[in-house]
């Protein structure tokens, strides 16, 4: 059961550039977005990926693991994290000494059609976003999501019967 959630994950972020993710699905100390499974690894890998796809993490606060969170540690993931213009400062002094973070400044208040932006100048085109109602409803909001993919784990997370989403209806396809 364990490999079919890994395969799923793999095969969410397999042609991804990068994956996002709101502050509070990426607060854990250990967590990285990527693919774990060693055939998606390598399928990753044929199709001229880089081992990890790009982190992307969104905060209003910048109240973020820089000093011991894993994806903030490793010189050899590349991150970004996505924040509103009176946060940027306060965080470019906590990752002085990390170059492989990058910091977008996504306006007062945040837009995430201009943080998209700024990523694409990076090179990232295709990205998986996971978790994160206040997320995922500011990327429906401003009209960004091609695809949804609703799916349920073994593992408990979150907080049962959270919408993915809290907003006014939304003109989608099925």
């Amino acid at each position: 059961h364990t490999d079919l959630h890994l395969i799923y994950e793999g095969l969410s972020r397999l042609d991804a550039d990068a994956v996002l993710a709101g502050a509070s699905t990426a607060r854990a100390k250990d967590i990285v977005f990527s693919v774990w499974h060693p055939e998606l690894v390598s399928l990753r890998l044929a199709r001229g990926r880089s081992r990890h796809p790009t982190q992307v993490v969104v905060t209003d606060s910048g109240d973020l693991r820089f000093e011991d969170g894993l994806m903030f540690n490793e010189p050899a993931l590349r991150v970004f994290v996505v924040t509103r213009t009176r946060v940027v400062d306060a965080i470019r002094d906590r990752i002085v000494r990390k170059p492989w973070i990058g910091v977008v400044d996504a306006g007062e208040p945040l837009s995430f059609e201009r943080a998209l932006q700024t990523l694409r100048g990076h090179g990232i085109e295709v990205m998986s976003c996971v978790g994160g109602r206040r997320t995922a409803t500011a990327l429906l909001r401003e009209r960004l999501v091609s695809d949804i993919y609703l799916t349920t784990a073994a593992r408990d997370g979150g907080v049962p019967g959270t919408p993915y989403y809290d907003g006014p209806a939304l003109p989608l396809d099925r």
